[in-house]
C-alpha cells in the first residue's frame, strides 16, 4: 500500500512540474479579455492557446486578429449590422518566434490599467509549451512600435485592403468609427443609371479604379444610399435628380465630400 501512495505520489508530482503555468491577467484590461476568451474563440474558430503546446503570439487589435505561428493567419472582422464578417488569410513567415517572444515579455508594461471608454486596447496572447500570458494595454509606445514593423514585414496592411475592397456594399463597424463601402454596377444597368453615368464620371470622376471606401455619397429621397441602389431605378422612377461638386456639398460634411448624388422619385 505504501508503495503504491509513494508511486501515485511521484507521478502527481510529474504531472504538476510539467504543467503550463496559466499567467493571471494582471491589469483590468488582461481581466475583462480573459473573461470573454471563451466567446471570443468560438466566435473566429480559433484553438484555446491554453490547451495547446504550440508556440504563438496572437495579437488583438481593433477588427483584426494576428496569429504568428507555424501556419500563420490574419483574420479580419467586422459586422454590417445584420451579420458577421470573418474573413481569413495566411500569411507569410516573416518574423522570429523566439525573438518576439523575447521582446514582448521585456518590454511589456502591465502597470497600465485604466480603461478607456473611447479607445480599443491590444491584447497580446504569448503561448508556450511552458507558460501561457496576456499583455494588455491601451498605449505602449514600444510595443504599437514592434506591431507595426509586424504588420509592416507581414504585408498585412496590403491585405486588410485586399479584403475591405471585396467586402459587399455596406456599412460596418471599424473601430470607434465606421467604414462604408460601395461599388459601381457593373452589369445589367438600369436606363436611368446608362443616363446618368457619363454625368457621374464627368463631375466626380469616379471609375471602377476608385477605393470603395472612398465613393461618393449618394442620397434618395433624403436617405443615403448605394450604388446599387441608384441601379434599381429606371427612368419611370425618377422625378428628378442632381450630381453636385460644388460648395454646396459642404451641407453634407464630411460624408459628401467627395460629391452627393441626390435623386428624388416620384
Amino acid at each position: 500500500m505504501r508503495k503504491l501512495t509513494l508511486l501515485f505520489l511521484f507521478f502527481f508530482s510529474i504531472n504538476s512540474y510539467c504543467q503550463k503555468q496559466i499567467g493571471k491577467p494582471e491589469n483590468k484590461i488582461s481581466q475583462r479579455f480573459y473573461e470573454n476568451l471563451d466567446s471570443l474563440k468560438t466566435k473566429y474558430d480559433l484553438r484555446d492557446l491554453r490547451e495547446t503546446d504550440t508556440p504563438t503570439i496572437r495579437i488583438w487589435s481593433p477588427n483584426e486578429i494576428i496569429s504568428l505561428e507555424e501556419n500563420p493567419q490574419y483574420i479580419f472582422h467586422s459586422d454590417n449590422g445584420q451579420k458577421a464578417i470573418i474573413e481569413k488569410r495566411s500569411l507569410p513567415m516573416n518574423f522570429n518566434l523566439d525573438s518576439l517572444f523575447q521582446v514582448f515579455r521585456t518590454t511589456s508594461n502591465t502597470k497600465n490599467d485604466q480603461i478607456h471608454i473611447d479607445a480599443f486596447p491590444i491584447t497580446i496572447e504569448l503561448n508556450n509549451s511552458n507558460s501561457y500570458n496576456l499583455i494588455s494595454f491601451y498605449k505602449n509606445e514600444q510595443l504599437e512600435e514592434i506591431i507595426k514593423t509586424i504588420r509592416k514585414e507581414n504585408s498585412i496592411g496590403e491585405v486588410r485592403k485586399e479584403i475591405i475592397s471585396n467586402l459587399p456594399a455596406g456599412n460596418y463597424r471599424y473601430g470607434m468609427t465606421g467604414l462604408k463601402i460601395d461599388h459601381l454596377p457593373k452589369q445589367d444597368k438600369s436606363d436611368f443609371y446608362k443616363k446618368i453615368e457619363s454625368e457621374i464620371l464627368k463631375k466626380l470622376r469616379v471609375t471602377e479604379k476608385n477605393n470603395p471606401t472612398e465613393m461618393p455619397l449618394i442620397v434618395i429621397d433624403n436617405i443615403p444610399r448605394f450604388f446599387k441602389d441608384l441601379n434599381d431605378l429606371t427612368l419611370s422612377d425618377v422625378k428628378d435628380y442632381e450630381i453636385i461638386n460644388d460648395n454646396r456639398k459642404l451641407i453634407y460634411g464630411t460624408r459628401g465630400r467627395l460629391g452627393i448624388i441626390k435623386v428624388n422619385t416620384n
